[in-house]
């Protein structure tokens, strides 16, 4: 059993946690439950300032189709005005760049290696790649914090209480450079999925999401779901992803 991962053991395939990666200056206000929720617009326009994919999307809550010879057609004359080798094409329903959103890490259970099995008890780590390390050290900051399941229930019942509607979930990462009928129908339909779009270049981040569906900001919330220190552990970046473990009972 020791070397492999929780998922390849029946029972812990389910098994994960969430993580919030952070600079250390920002610790207290998230232990204190103040959630600072910044908008998909945030997001959007730090990759056109930066011009760097990472934290910045410019394709966030988007429905994008890319295509090689691309004809520029005149609807009236059918004529061709214009041609390129390539294309990009990106839709998105107005104001949903201004909805906030909460973001972390989630690491499932083939993220996890078990290192000991002794006494009923399975220890594993968090085994991922080096490259994907320093992409959560350099990135997102030097401070882990991990939280419970009472953060999930916090945000739900803090956002119910203020009836500002709340979508949670993983990402879900996507080859944007095919054409899919499905992601197609899902924008016409206005599906709540179009908010946990992108594209397979950030599947690294692992990323889980708490977006407030029926607020609009012009730059960020903050929601107050009251002091979580108890209902969290603070670590280091670097020795949550090479040193820590964690203890599971034998199923």
């Amino acid at each position: 059993m020791i070397g492999k991962r929780l998922n390849e053991i029946k029972g812990y395939e389910n098994i994960g946690m969430y993580v919030k990666f952070l600079k250390k200056e920002y610790l207290d206000d998230l232990l204190n439950g103040t959630i600072y929720m910044k908008n998909f617009n945030y997001f959007i326009e730090l990759e056109k300032k930066t011009k760097e994919k990472g934290q910045g999307d410019k394709l966030e809550v988007s429905h994008v189709v890319r295509s090689t010879r691309v004809k520029l057609i005149d609807p009236k004359t059918g004529m061709v005005i214009a041609t390129s080798s390539s294309g990009e094409m990106v839709e998105r329903y107005r104001g949903t760049e201004k909805m906030p959103l909460f973001c972390l890490t989630h690491f499932q259970s083939s993220d996890f290696v078990i290192t000991k099995v002794e006494n009923e008890i399975i220890t594993a780590k968090i085994d991922i790649s080096l490259e994907d390390q320093i992409l959560f050290e350099e990135t997102f900051g030097d401070t882990a914090v991990i939280l419970t399941n009472e953060f999930t229930d916090r945000m739900i019942e803090s956002s119910n209480k203020l009836d500002l509607g709340i979508a949670i979930g993983d990402v879900r990462y996507q080859d944007y450079k095919y054409y899919s009928a499905t992601r197609k129908q899902e924008f016409d339909e206005l599906s709540v999925n179009i908010l946990f779009w992108k594209d397979n270049f950030f599947k690294q981040q692992r990323e889980v999401r708490f977006i407030l569906t029926k607020k609009s900001v012009d730059e960020y919330y903050k929601l107050n779901i009251g002091d979580i220190r108890d209902k969290s552990k603070v670590t280091s970046t670097k020795e949550l992803l090479s040193e820590d473990e964690f203890e599971f009972a034998i199923i």
